[in-house]
């Protein structure tokens, strides 16, 4: 059970006030108690539930102190593991450990009692140093207080790098260093001796494999683009156009030149900043039916707006498939999105199907157009199972839990093109 710590602030007890008017003169209390009583608390929380501790200490005299956090801690204790140090050979050789299981607030007691005496902290983390930043802020100034390195050796060399992430070997050879800057290291330097002839790499003749569209996945045919064209990605399943094929000029592809990939809902939203700078006028933007309804519609009226050139190839497959094939909340049947867009402002709206006889009895506005494309009106394979599971095989377009057809979308006013970007 959690351990509530002491609450007064300022000689009173605090109890914490949420407020939603989060403008002056109101947003000033909520940033006070921000930076103060709330990180206060946070810190006192941290004490009275033990959450950071010093696992490894033996005496004043300890000369390295190693400092590491959650998944990274346990990294780097089998990387002292591999060094031949375990928690007795640790005492002996005068290193102390410390696992943070709260970076921030840092509580400052705690750094005060792990660098008491030390001449060295050495801070294991990944990314960024904000860890040992904390760490260098609450020594700083202070007499007789350690080194602190993390990042960077103390003349400046790369220890741990700032990308990518760490694992036992790379922590083990990283500290082994700073282990035998502070006295003898028996087993540290017999690791390192072992280590330099086996750790040569050997090249396997590896079949790398990209990943792809599930088979039957009408994203196999509805992301391809006609060669030359700019593409837009974003998130969902035809995010994958990012990493297939893109070995042609400018990264083309049969899925086009990728430009960049937005966040969700903000899809084609891209080009209206770029728009103005480039001498190509038109954009192909892929986005699935679930982004649509969920935010992505905002971004197509702005672009409608903006009065740029976009192609939405909208992929209707009444499905969230990239998360497991929920329906899609607050989904349109097909006639009920077109009359949707041409309300936005949409010019030209066409309907591709692999099912034309579909559409002859369903009412659509008459500036939609429609035509057959094969493959281009179903769910991913395991979705359309599903679907057929549920609710039968009702062919009508306009049911809702049915997988219906893809639906492209051209969007924005100025020049007309040939008609290759549907």
């Amino acid at each position: 059970m959690p351990v509530i710590p002491d609450l007064e602030i300022d000689g009173k007890p605090y109890r914490h006030q949420p407020d939603g008017r989060l403008v002056r003169p109101f947003l000033d209390g909520l940033e006070a108690t921000l930076f103060g009583a709330r990180l206060e608390l946070a810190r006192r929380y941290a004490v009275a539930n033990d959450l950071n501790r010093i696992t490894v200490r033996t005496a004043d005299d300890d000369r390295v102190g190693l400092v590491a956090a959650g998944k990274t801690y346990l990294d780097l204790r089998q990387a002292l593991r591999q060094l031949g140090l375990d928690d007795a050979e640790l005492g002996r050789r005068g290193v102390r450990l410390l696992e943070l299981g709260m970076v921030h607030p840092l509580e400052p007691s705690i750094v005060d009692s792990f660098a008491a005496g030390l001449a060295e902290i050495v801070v294991v983390e990944e990314k960024r140093s904000f860890i040992e930043a904390a760490v260098k802020d609450r020594l700083y100034g202070r007499a007789g207080a350690p080194l602190v390195t993390g990042k960077v050796t103390p003349d400046g060399q790369v220890m741990l790098a700032r990308s990518g992430e760490l694992d036992p070997d790379i922590i083990a050879q990283a500290i082994a260093g700073r282990l035998l800057a502070h006295g003898d290291f028996p087993s540290v330097r017999a690791w390192l001796d072992r280590a330099k002839p086996r750790r040569k790499r050997i090249s396997l003749p590896l079949l790398a494999r990209t990943p792809f569209y599930c088979s039957g996945c009408p994203h196999n045919t509805s992301t391809r683009a006609p060669e030359g064209s700019l593409v837009g990605a974003g998130i969902g399943c035809h995010a994958m156009v990012l990493l297939m094929d893109h070995d042609g000029p400018a990264g083309s592809s049969r899925f086009g030149e990728i430009v960049g990939v937005t966040q969700m809902g903000g899809e084609g939203a891209q080009w209206i900043g770029m728009a103005p700078f480039l001498e190509r006028q038109h954009l192909l933007q892929n986005l699935g039916d679930g982004t649509f309804h969920h935010s992505g519609s905002l971004a197509l009226r702005a672009t409608v707006a903006a009065r740029v050139n976009v192609t939405y190839k909208l992929l209707y497959n009444s499905a969230v498939a990239m998360t497991g094939g929920q329906q899609a909340i607050g989904l349109r049947s097909v006639p009920e999105i077109t009359r949707m867009l041409l309300a936005e402002g949409v010019k030209r709206i066409i309907i591709s199907t692999g099912e034309p006889k579909d559409y002859r009895r369903v009412a659509l506005p008459r500036t939609v157009s429609r035509c057959g494309a094969g493959g281009a009106d179903r769910a991913g394979a395991g979705d359309s199972r599903r679907g057929a599971g549920r609710h039968g095989s009702d062919p009508r377009p306009g049911m809702r839990d049915r997988a219906a057809p893809q639906t492209q979308t051209r969007v924005g006013a100025g020049a007309e093109h040939s008609g290759d970007d549907q």
